[in-house]
C-alpha cells in the first residue's frame, strides 16, 4: 500500500499536470536556528491559506509572529511580535497581482517606494529582486506560480535582523504548495 503512495506522489497525469496532493503536516513544530548568533529552539505553527486565498500554500510561522490576511483576499502579513510586542514595523507582505496588472512595474513602483535597489535573485523561485539598506532592511522578490504572479515584501529596522532573518527563511522553507512541491522549486527545474 505504501508503495502504491509513493508512486502516486511522483507521477503526472495526462497533460503534465500533478494530481492534488495534500501534504499532511503536523500543527505544530519546533525548528532549531540562529537567532542574534546563538542556536534556539524555535516554535512554529502550521499556516494554511483559506480557500479564499488565490494561492494555495501551507507553511510554518514562528509563534512571535501574527498572520493576517486581507479583507479581500489578495494579500497576507505576518508580523512581528518578539517578546509578545507587535511591531509593524517588521514585516512579511505577500500579495498576489491581478490578473490585469503589470508584475514588473508593480515591484520596480514598490522597490522605489521603499528605496530598493535591483539585485541578482538571491531566491531560485525569484524572477526579480530588490534589497533595502538604510533605515530599513529587507527584499522584495517576484514570483509566479501557476500563471498567477505575486510578491514577497520584507521589511524590517536593522535592530531586528539578527531575529527576522532567520525566522523569516524558516516561513520560505517551510513553504508548501498544495500539491507539495517547495516554494523553491521552479517550472522550468521540474
Amino acid at each position: 500500500m505504501l508503495l502504491i503512495v509513493v508512486l502516486l506522489v511522483g507521477c503526472r497525469q495526462p497533460g503534465g499536470e500533478r494530481p492534488e496532493i495534500e501534504q499532511v503536516r503536523p500543527p505544530l513544530r519546533e525548528f532549531s536556528v540562529l537567532l542574534e548568533g546563538m542556536p534556539e529552539t524555535l516554535s512554529a505553527r502550521l499556516w494554511q491559506a483559506p480557500t479564499s486565498f488565490p494561492l494555495q500554500f501551507s507553511t510554518y510561522v514562528p509563534a512571535d509572529m501574527t498572520v493576517s490576511v486581507s479583507e479581500v483576499g489578495a494579500s497576507l502579513e505576518l508580523i512581528a511580535a518578539f517578546g509578545g510586542v507587535r511591531s509593524e514595523r517588521a514585516r512579511v507582505e505577500i500579495s498576489v497581482l491581478s490578473e490585469s496588472a503589470r508584475p514588473e512595474e508593480v515591484v520596480e513602483d514598490l522597490a522605489w517606494t521603499f528605496g530598493g535597489l535591483e539585485a541578482p535573485a538571491r531566491h531560485a523561485w525569484a524572477e526579480r529582486e530588490y534589497v533595502f539598506v538604510g533605515n530599513y532592511l529587507g527584499w522584495l522578490a517576484l514570483a509566479e506560480h501557476e500563471g498567477r504572479w505575486f510578491y514577497i515584501l520584507v521589511r524590517y529596522p536593522p535592530e531586528y535582523a539578527d531575529g527576522m532573518a532567520p525566522r523569516v527563511a524558516l516561513v520560505l522553507e517551510q513553504w508548501r504548495w498544495r500539491d507539495g512541491e517547495p516554494l523553491g522549486l521552479r517550472d522550468e527545474e521540474e
